[in-house]
C-alpha cells in the first residue's frame, strides 16, 4: 500500500510540474529537418443557389528543408524544400505536382513567396504548396507573441492568445477584425514524444466575426455583409531547445456572405488544414 501511495504522489508531482512553452524555437542557417506534411482545401461558392465553384482536394508532401536565412527573430525566412513526394489528390485522381529532386525555394521577403530553383512553378503547383508550409514575413509577429506565453504553465491549465497581434496578422490576408470582436485561447494538453524528443502537446481555438476585407481584389465588385473566422492549431513543441523536431497542424475556415450592386448575393466557404511532422537532422 505505502508504495502505491508513492508511486501516485510521484506521478501527480510529475503531472503538477510546471513547463515554459515556447512555441518559436531559435532557428539557424544550415539547419535542416526531414519534413512529412499532408493538407487539404475545401472552396465553395454559391450565387443566389446556385454553385458556382466547388474546390475539394488534398495534398502530400514528403521530403527535406533547409533553413538559409533567419530574421532578428530568429525564425526562418528563406528555406529550400528538396521533393521526394509531392502528390495531389482530387476526385479520385492523383497527379504528381513535381518530380522527385525538384528544388522549392520560400522566401518571405518576396511578394510571391514561392518559386522553383529551376524552372518556373505552374500555380496549381504553388497553391497546393501553401497547404505544406507558411511563409514568414520579416520580422512579423511569431507564434510565440501571438499564441504563446511568458508564465511556466502546468498540463491542463490555458491561457489567451494575442488578440491585438492576432488580428494584425490576419490583415496581410486582406482580413480586417474590428476590436474586441476576436477571442481565443491555448491549452497545455500532455508531455509527448516525437521519437527520441520530449515534446510538449498543445491546441488552440481563435474565433473572430463581424470582419471586413481590407483589399477589393478578394471580391471585386462585392460588398461583404457578414464574415467569420475560426481556427484550430495544435501540435507538439520540444523542451530542449537543442531540439527542435516538432509536430504542428492548423485547421482554418472562413465565411463570407457578399452582395453585389445589383443586389446578387454570394456565399462563400473556404477551409484550409495541414499536418506536419518536421524531424530535426542536424
Amino acid at each position: 500500500m505505502r508504495l502505491i501511495v508513492l508511486t501516485l504522489l510521484a506521478a501527480a508531482a510529475v503531472k503538477a510540474q510546471p513547463y515554459a512553452v515556447r512555441l518559436a524555437r531559435p532557428e539557424r542557417p544550415g539547419q535542416s529537418y526531414s519534413v512529412s506534411a499532408t493538407g487539404s482545401k475545401r472552396y465553395n461558392a454559391i450565387i443566389g443557389d446556385r454553385a458556382v465553384k466547388d474546390v475539394d482536394y488534398q495534398v502530400a508532401f514528403e521530403g527535406r528543408v533547409e533553413i538559409l536565412k533567419i530574421d532578428a527573430k530568429q525564425r526562418p525566412i528563406r528555406l529550400a524544400f528538396t521533393v521526394e513526394k509531392f502528390a495531389k489528390m482530387e476526385g479520385g485522381v492523383t497527379i504528381e505536382l513535381l518530380k522527385p529532386g525538384s528544388l522549392v525555394v520560400v522566401d518571405g521577403a518576396e511578394k510571391q513567396p514561392i518559386s522553383l530553383k529551376d524552372g518556373s512553378i505552374e500555380s496549381t503547383a504553388r497553391e497546393a504548396f501553401e497547404l505544406v508550409y507558411s511563409a514568414h514575413k520579416p520580422e512579423s509577429p511569431t507564434d510565440d507573441e501571438i499564441f504563446g506565453t511568458k508564465d511556466e504553465k502546468n498540463i491542463g491549465d490555458s491561457w489567451p492568445i494575442n488578440h491585438a497581434l492576432a488580428a494584425e496578422n490576419l490583415k496581410d490576408t486582406g482580413i480586417s477584425i474590428p476590436e474586441g470582436r476576436l477571442s481565443g485561447t491555448v491549452l497545455l494538453l500532455n508531455k509527448d514524444k516525437i521519437g527520441a524528443t520530449d515534446c510538449l502537446s498543445i491546441q488552440g481555438e481563435m474565433n473572430a466575426d463581424g470582419l471586413s476585407l481590407t483589399s477589393q481584389e478578394i471580391a471585386p465588385g462585392f460588398t461583404l455583409d457578414s464574415g467569420s473566422v475560426h481556427a484550430r492549431l495544435w501540435g507538439c513543441i520540444p523542451l530542449d531547445d537543442s531540439r527542435l523536431s516538432r509536430k504542428e497542424g492548423v485547421d482554418l475556415t472562413m465565411q463570407m456572405r457578399l452582395t453585389s450592386k445589383e443586389g446578387v448575393t454570394l456565399a462563400v466557404r473556404t477551409s484550409q488544414k495541414r499536418d506536419a511532422v518536421w524531424v530535426s537532422l542536424k
